[in-house]
């Protein structure tokens, strides 16, 4: 009895574990061409299965454990049949014969099948089963299946010398690892190498879009293959700049790849798997010998610091020497000592890599007596056609063979990525194969240019997530008025029509008018000026209303005190922010001290009922300040940001992503200080319908309820937390509503299913934005559809704005890859008062618009899932 070798052992345990053993085969394609002779091509078969012990072994179990028996030359059968077929069926009748399982504990694992395609062309299939050999083991064959036939033709038996018997390897590789225990020996210091190199590998996938990957003992993975080539022009730099660098082929892809997945999101330290052939010597007598010798290694390489592609070509050339010079070790006791060291866990850990690169051999031409020959070689492919494969360990294996024509030249390369179809969809490879010659042939005109600065995308890529799904053809927001112009337009059009509802008071649009002017007049008598800051510190109401649009119409800024807020949290905006004047009513006067001019609504009553109703003409333009708004400042110094008119108004006026119809009755009942609030109240407002206000300072649930049926409000913006809420515990709220917007943390996808299904009706809105790019950047209306997605999407930029997914070059990440999402346009704010450090970090330059254009770096990862939607984006602290 004859052992495993190692990594027969492993292909053993593969096969073991699930899956057809269509999985593991080899598959040798001749096309023949002229008048066969059959019969000695028959015998020819015969030879090299006489002529390599591998191809005439059966593999048995005793007690549990794999041995192989090698059978004489006379007892083993090689598997032979003819078959009639046509140009069309060729390619589904080799995948099938290719695919057909061997019984290796009874039959030798090489068979081969002739298919008659027309007279004097046929096609020979010689099939493998990989414990008995690997890529390195087709040349030898197929140049001894030449020798045989030749000779058979003319009726001799060929002379070669007998190669290395497998045996004699695995007797080799057994003694070069025996003593696993000695510190000083070979196992005990290629696996503290191992585990060196192999420490902290990256855990996280490797592959853009891809889903969550199962064990495979669970779920064997189905697989399928996606061809791709390249010309011979580009085969002929990737040899004369390897040849400069003095490095390989395989060198350059490795780096290529690496570089790539680093483009797609996968970080910067890339773990790839390959092969190694296993054998000693290049020239020596395994060289010539079929069998399984190929391993597994790991290049783990390294992508960081955005080196250019010279300098990455270096560093995984240096990776590769290494590695290979430490690959004595099977692969299979690397990954057990890891496991030893905690550093392998589970079944999809223990492979250490889901991609893995292979550079398959190439098998030179051969002449076939009297024959036109044609070679074909790949796993499970001939002449480029796939056929399923299951059970394999990767999620992507990519394959490249190069090709020479009759005199040795270039002639193009065969890229193969064989992908799991669980985890991967065959559009997302597809994709992969275009960037990866996009880069490579980047990289070779650029090759000292960072590789962070090399197009990945296609132009029509870069145009569609920079231009095309940032566009709303014949649709432009307003953004050349102030907001309480649009209030005083209203006035004017409808001026009996009721404003605001609050408690028992209904207050018209010209009503609202005239008392919003005698106020801002007597700001301006007070000392309110363009460009003053002034505090609103008042509770939810008619004043408070009043108090905000006076503000505007004085040319000044707005601030919102809530009447909640801390002592420390009012003092602090009032420093920051310069407050020029606090507006306030009540036993709230006299509170904040002195430093600002400060209007008691209720002691300045009848000085301002002496002013004049009329407006004061313009006092502000678009890109004047008209509000600061403060964050939380839950992780930090709270920020105040500076927005201008044209941010609210371009986001509310003009806009599709809910129907802002005069005859809309609207709820206010965000807090004061939330962007929020401009939505609620400038919404409505601007646009002439009803702004129902909510008594107190927070939503209420049950204020909700009664406010929707008593006064019909039919359109609400609330944060996800309360939508639940409503759903679980109100849903007759939802009954008269016909809008309802949502946004701030993530939508309940349960939630939200069950909302669309019960009121059909009613238009459900999820948004998102932060208060830098006011209220909404990017809307989605929810549909039922939604409920089948593990997240509901926040959707794509309204109308005047845009979004930009950016890797940390600044360079638009590939749709489906995580980057950081940037805002522009229409919604953007002016910056952080006070703070113009934190300005110039995160309101940065846009290389995408026009001179002098910003953008807003938000922090939140976020990716492209389709044109004009994101998933919500995974909110950083702010």
């Amino acid at each position: 009895m004859i052992p495993l070798s190692f990594a027969q052992s492993r292909l053993w345990s593969l096969r073991r574990s699930g899956g057809p053993d269509g999985a593991h085969h080899l598959s040798l394609g001749v096309r023949l061409r002229g008048p066969l002779d059959t019969g000695a091509l028959r015998e020819a078969v015969r030879d090299v299965a006489g002529r390599h012990e591998a191809l005439r072994t059966v593999y048995e179990e005793r007690a549990g454990q794999p041995f192989q028996r090698v059978l004489a030359v006379g007892d083993a059968v090689v598997p032979w049949s003819v078959t009639a077929s046509t140009p069309d069926d060729l390619a589904a009748d080799v995948a099938r014969a290719a695919g057909r399982a061997f019984d290796l504990g009874h039959a030798i694992p090489l068979r081969a099948a002739l298919f008659d395609v027309a007279p004097d062309d046929r096609l020979l299939l010689v099939t493998v089963h990989a414990i008995a050999a690997d890529g390195w083991s087709l040349p030898p064959l197929v140049r001894d299946l030449a020798t045989a036939y030749d000779a058979r033709c003319r009726a001799t038996a060929p002379a070669w010398p007998p190669p290395l018997p497998y045996a004699e390897h695995i007797a080799g590789e057994r003694e070069r690892l025996r003593a696993p225990d000695d510190p000083s020996g070979l196992v005990a210091r290629q696996l503290a190498y191992w585990q060196k190199v192999l420490e902290d590998l990256p855990r996280e996938p490797t592959l853009p879009q891809a889903r969550p990957r199962r064990a495979p003992a669970e779920h064997p993975l189905r697989y399928d293959v996606v061809p791709a080539d390249l010309e011979r022009a580009l085969h002929e730099r990737v040899l004369a700049f390897a040849g400069d660098q003095r490095t390989t082929v395989f060198t350059l892809v490795q780096a290529t790849l690496a570089a790539l997945l680093t483009r797609l999101g996968a970080g910067t330290d890339i773990p790839l798997g390959t092969l190694t052939t296993g054998r000693r010597a290049a020239d020596g007598a395994e060289a010539d010998a079929v069998g399984r010798f190929a391993d597994t290694v790991v290049l783990r390489t390294d992508v960081s610091g955005n080196p250019c592609f010279r300098e990455l070509v270096h560093r995984a050339r240096t990776t590769g020497q290494e590695a290979h010079d430490h690959a004595d070790l099977p692969f299979d006791q690397v990954v057990a000592g890891l496991a030893a060291e905690g550093a392998a866990t589970d079944a999809v850990d223990a492979t250490l890599f889901q991609v893995m690169l292979v550079h398959a051999p190439g098998v030179p031409g051969v002449r076939f007596t009297g024959l036109d020959a044609e070679i074909w070689v790949s796993d499970g492919v001939v002449d480029a056609v796939p056929h399923g494969r299951d059970g394999a360990a990767h999620d992507l294996t990519v394959e490249f063979a190069e090709r020479h024509d009759g005199e040795g030249r270039p002639a193009g390369i065969r890229v193969l990525l064989k992908y799991a179809t669980d985890v991967l969809d065959r559009v997302v490879v597809e994709q992969l194969a275009e960037r990866l010659i996009r880069l490579l042939d980047g990289a070779l005109t650029q090759p000292n240019v960072p590789v962070g600065e090399l197009a990945v995308l296609s132009e029509y890529e870069r145009e569609a997530v920079l231009d095309r799904w940032n566009e709303h053809p014949g649709h432009t927001p307003d953004s050349e008025t102030c907001v309480h112009e649009h209030v005083e337009r209203r006035a004017a059009a409808t001026p009996d029509a009721p404003a605001l509802l609050f408690e028992e008071q209904r207050v018209s649009y010209a009503e609202l008018d005239a008392r919003a002017n005698r106020l801002a007049r007597h700001l301006v008598a007070r000392g309110v000026v363009r460009g003053s800051v002034v505090a609103v510190h008042l509770p939810r109401g008619v004043e408070l209303v009043v108090a905000v649009l006076a503000t505007l119409k004085a040319g000044g800024v707005y601030t919102m005190l809530d009447p909640d807020f801390p002592e420390e949290r009012v003092t602090g905006i009032l420093g920051r922010t310069g407050t020029s004047c606090v507006i306030t009513s009540g036993e709230l006067a006299g509170r904040l001290g002195s430093g600002h001019t400060e209007i008691d609504l209720d002691r300045d009553a009848a000085a301002v009922a002496e002013q004049s109703s009329e407006g004061l003409g313009r006092t502000a333009g678009p890109e004047d300040p008209a509000c600061v708004m403060f964050t939380s400042g839950s992780t930090g110094l709270p920020k105040g940001i500076v927005s201008p008119h044209r941010s609210v108004v371009g986001t509310l006026v003009g806009q599709r992503y809910v129907d802002f119809g005069a005859g809309r009755v609207w709820l206010q009942c965000a807090p004061v200080s939330w962007d929020a609030f401009a939505l609620e109240l400038f919404g409505p407002l601007m646009s002439g319908a009803v702004c129902v206000l909510q008594p107190g300072q927070r939503p209420e649930a049950d204020a909700i309820a009664d406010l929707v049926a008593r006064h019909g409000v039919d359109t609400m913006h609330v944060s996800a937390s309360l939508l639940n809420l409503l759903i679980d515990e109100y849903p007759r709220v939802f009954t008269g509503l016909r809008q309802v917007m949502t946004g701030g943390e993530a939508a309940s996808v349960p939630h939200v299913t069950r909302l669309t299904r019960d009121f059909p009706g009613l238009r459900l809105v999820n948004g998102y934005s932060p208060a830098e790019s006011m209220i909404f950047t990017v809307t989605h209306r929810i549909t039922a559809a939604d409920g089948d997605h593990g997240t509901v999407p926040v959707g794509g930029a309204v109308p005047g704005k845009r979004l930009y997914v950016l890797d940390d070059q600044l360079h638009p990440v590939a749709p489906g890859v995580v980057g950081e999402l940037y805002m522009a346009g229409i919604g953007l704010a002016h910056g952080y008062t006070g703070q113009p450090g934190l300005t110039a970090a995160r309101f940065v330059a846009c290389p995408f618009g026009a001179p002098g254009e910003r953008m807003y770096r938000t922090g939140d990862l976020v990716r492209w899932r389709t044109q004009s939607t994101t998933p919500t984006p995974r909110r950083q602290p702010r």
